[in-house]
């Protein structure tokens, strides 16, 4: 069984995306076994609905969640019931990075995904960038979004 620093082969990672659909249940085979619970924290719906439906193709339970202070609330007061956080940076009222950021002074351990339209290298220059372990930028694919998830649980459990 494959652990989260370690590749991960797929069907789907070399397929087209017409393709995908149809070898999500030889590709989940391929992956470690168990449900991963994430929560994601996007007050754009649609974009919101994108990451919902790639995560779930993937096996992913995911709770979907628009308002970041309510994401901040869920997360900080039940931790075990995630194994991921993935959140907007541009949010009304609070941004992703001040949200990761008290996240984990509250205690949060989980691996934390940053998602953005700004560069990777702004992000990571910014105020609180030391409590995101990846950053996926937008407009993503499938494929970023599982990378920047398998490099966050992976700096998460280096750690």
């Amino acid at each position: 069984m494959a652990g989260p620093c370690e590749p991960i082969a797929s069907a789907a990672a070399v397929r087209s995306d017409s393709e995908v659909a149809k070898s999500v249940a030889e590709s989940l085979r391929l992956r470690p076994v168990g449900t991963i619970n994430v929560l994601v924290v996007e007050d754009d719906a649609a974009v919101g609905d994108v990451m919902r439906r790639s995560l779930s193709v993937e096996g992913y339970e995911v709770e979907l969640v628009p308002d970041p202070f309510r994401g901040l609330e869920l997360i900080r007061s039940a931790p075990d019931d995630y194994e991921l956080l993935l959140v907007d940076y541009t949010m009304p009222g609070i941004d992703g990075l001040e949200l990761a950021a008290r996240a984990r002074s509250g205690g949060v351990e989980v691996p934390i995904v940053l998602v953005s339209g700004l560069g990777e290298d702004r992000l990571r220059a910014a105020s609180g960038a030391d409590a995101v372990d990846a950053f996926v930028s937008k407009p993503f694919t499938p494929q970023g979004l599982r990378d920047a998830i398998g490099d966050a649980r992976c700096r998460r459990s280096a750690s």
